[in-house]
Parts: structure tokens; C-alpha cells; sequence
């Protein structure tokens, strides 16, 4: 990829003339929501293999050639910023927290095909889109779902740069939504509506309970064995003359 090729991609998002970017041009506008970072993350990835999630933190157009290996030397030698892999952490601060999230129905890209367009093949799981495609708008419940993984993204900072198919929103027979993280559920409470216009969501996010520690068994004192009586030296005499008295009375009866 070159540097010509990395502005017509952030000029076809950015809604601008690609000879008017610079390396001081804002990446703002256009161009400064999550869902905007998403598509141009997408189109990085599709185009040229380049997955990084600091792309949804870059300032400025010479920040995107920073990350994506131009003109200056990358982190692995192969052209763009290595992504991180750094474990998850879901413990938060411990508190109940809260991510909403709302989204232009409008801003979804467009597409012939859900199953064949990369934004959709990339940020949704096939269930996600099997789901939408029997709703009166496909895109408006995908609209949803977009702002139901933003939502937990925000109460939950941990999962920031996880891969949006890793965080799967389900619905049951009655329509009720969940949210699930690798296929586990996520402990929370999610509420989405949306209109043809706007989409909405908020998702409150439950800290697990603490661990209760086990109750502590005190074993009843045990009593110690009781001592034979002491017997003091004198007694031990005295028992000890009777005794001799004793055996010579009987033996003088004899």
C-alpha cells in the first residue's frame, strides 16, 4: 500500500478531496465516530491485511501512515503495527456501570449483499446477519446490534479492540436480546429499539459476585483428660505406715 492509496481510502470516508489530505489533516468529521474507525479498520483489513485496533485512536492522517508502516519503520518489518495481545481484563472498577450507545441508521454502509459486503462479513457473525435479514429492516436492526456491542464496549473498557464478532448480540423466541462474549454470556442487562432513522442501546453491566468465603468451623474445645488426684508426700507416708501397722498387728495374732 502506498501513501496515495491510504488517502483515497480516508478520503471515500471522509466525504473529501484525497489531493487536500495531508499529514496534519484531522481525522474528524466524518470520519470520527466508531462506525466510521470500523469501516476504515475493515477496509485495511480486506484490502491489505493490516488490523490494528489503534486505529480507532489515531489523531491525524500522519498518525494512519504511522500505524499502517509508511514512511516510517514498523513494529514487525511487514508493513503495519502489530495488534496487541494483551489478555482481556473484564473486572472493571467492580461497580455496576453503564454503556448507551446511539447510531444513524443512515451511517450503516450500503450493500447489495449482507453475507458478501466486508463491513458486514467483518463486524457481524452469521447469526447476527440471519437474524437481521427477518426483520422488516435488515438494516436498521443491524443498526442496533451495532450500537448493542458499542454500548457494552463502553461500560465494560476492557473489551476495547476486541474483534466486534467476538461480541455477539442473540435474541430469543420472544425477541429479548443478550449479549455474549466468545459465546459466553456476559453478565448485564441489554435493551435495543430502533427506528428506520436511529438505533439505540444501553447495556448495564453486572459485576460478578463476590466469592462467598466458606464458614468457618470452630471445633468445640476438647476437654483435657482428667489427672489422677495428686497426692501429696505426707499422705503417701501415712497410707504407707497404716499399711506396715496393718501387716504386723496380723502378724502377731499369728
Amino acid at each position: 500500500m502506498t501513501e496515495t492509496d491510504l488517502k483515497e481510502i480516508v478520503a471515500t470516508l471522509g466525504r473529501t478531496d484525497a489531493s487536500r489530505i495531508t499529514g496534519a489533516t484531522a481525522l474528524d468529521g466524518n470520519l470520527a465516530g466508531s462506525l466510521a474507525r470500523a469501516r476504515l479498520a475493515v477496509m485495511l483489513r480486506s484490502k491489505y491485511s493490516i488490523t490494528d485496533p489503534a486505529v480507532y485512536k489515531v489523531a491525524t492522517f500522519g498518525d494512519l501512515c504511522s500505524l499502517c508502516g509508511l514512511g516510517h519503520a514498523s513494529s514487525n518489518g511487514n508493513g503495519h503495527v502489530a495488534a496487541p495481545s494483551a489478555p482481556l481484563n473484564l473486572k472493571g472498577s467492580g461497580e455496576v456501570s453503564l454503556g448507551v450507545d446511539i447510531e444513524s441508521v443512515a451511517a450503516m454502509p450500503e450493500a447489495v449483499d449482507l453475507w458478501e459486503a466486508p463491513f458486514y462479513q467483518q463486524t457481524f457473525t452469521r447469526q447476527e446477519i440471519a437474524y437481521a435479514h427477518l426483520q422488516p429492516s435488515p438494516k436498521a436492526s443491524l443498526a442496533a446490534m451495532w450500537s448493542a456491542k458499542e454500548a457494552v464496549r463502553k461500560a465494560i473498557p476492557g473489551l476495547y479492540g476486541v474483534d466486534w464478532q467476538r461480541i455477539e448480540v442473540l435474541h430469543d423466541e420472544s425477541g429479548k436480546p443478550s449479549i455474549n462474549l466468545d459465546g459466553v454470556p456476559l453478565a448485564g442487562a441489554l435493551s435495543l429499539s430502533h427506528t428506520d432513522e436511529a438505533a439505540f442501546a444501553a447495556f448495564v453491566s453486572v459485576p460478578a459476585p463476590k466469592p462467598v468465603p466458606p464458614p468457618v468451623i470452630v471445633a468445640a474445645p476438647v476437654a483435657a483428660p482428667a489427672e489422677p488426684p495428686k497426692t501429696s508426700n505426707k499422705m503417701a507416708l501415712l497410707a504407707l505406715l497404716v499399711a506396715i501397722v496393718a501387716l504386723v498387728v496380723a502378724f502377731l495374732r499369728h
